[in-house]
């Protein structure tokens, strides 16, 4: 009884020596989670509530901009500030639509990061299943990044039309 005890655990014992981890994929996976975070922490970084107040703002002094301005009128200097300003509008569009799928998508590689390099680790994938995991998790964190750029163009975008008119134009708008 003992022997055979014995047998089984050798017999295990090299059966799991002879599967071997695949750390460069692991060092890959460990990379790309690193980026991950660099994009978290770029996510995180970002003043939501000066993109309201901004956003706000511009809704209060464009409501009277067309309430009282008349286009007939010549300042060339307000028109300029106006055409800068109304960047606020293109950049909150591009602020609102993605805000919530960057938020998800986040969540959503790092999960599959994790998984991916618990399977790695515990040699539950192999071989060119391997391979392919890698390619889809850089893609997708690639296209995360990508996105998370444009995102970010267009927050700063739009707090420097805020930071750099808005003042102007809302005096403005009280002297119509």
């Amino acid at each position: 009884m003992i022997k055979s005890f014995t047998i089984l655990f050798l017999l295990s014992f090299t059966l799991l020596s002879c599967v071997s981890k695949d750390n460069e994929a692991i060092a890959t996976v460990t990379k790309l989670q690193e980026d991950l975070t660099k994009m978290q922490k770029e996510y995180n970084s970002v003043d939501y509530l000066a993109v309201k107040v901004a956003q706000k703002q511009y809704k209060e002094s464009m409501s009277l901009v067309k309430k009282y301005y008349f286009k007939d009128t010549i300042d060339k200097a307000f028109m300029q500030a106006l055409d800068i300003y109304r960047g606020i509008k293109i950049s909150s569009k591009g602020i609102n639509k993605s805000k919530k799928a960057i938020e998800s998508n986040l969540v959503l590689v790092e999960n599959q990061l994790i998984d991916l390099k618990k399977d790695l680790e515990n040699s539950s994938i192999q071989g060119n299943v391997v391979k392919e995991a890698i390619i889809t998790e850089t893609r997708n964190t690639k296209r995360l990044d990508s996105a998370l750029n444009i995102y970010l163009d267009n927050v700063k975008n739009l707090l420097f039309a805020h930071d750099s008119v808005a003042a102007y134009i809302k005096h403005k708008t009280r002297t119509f």
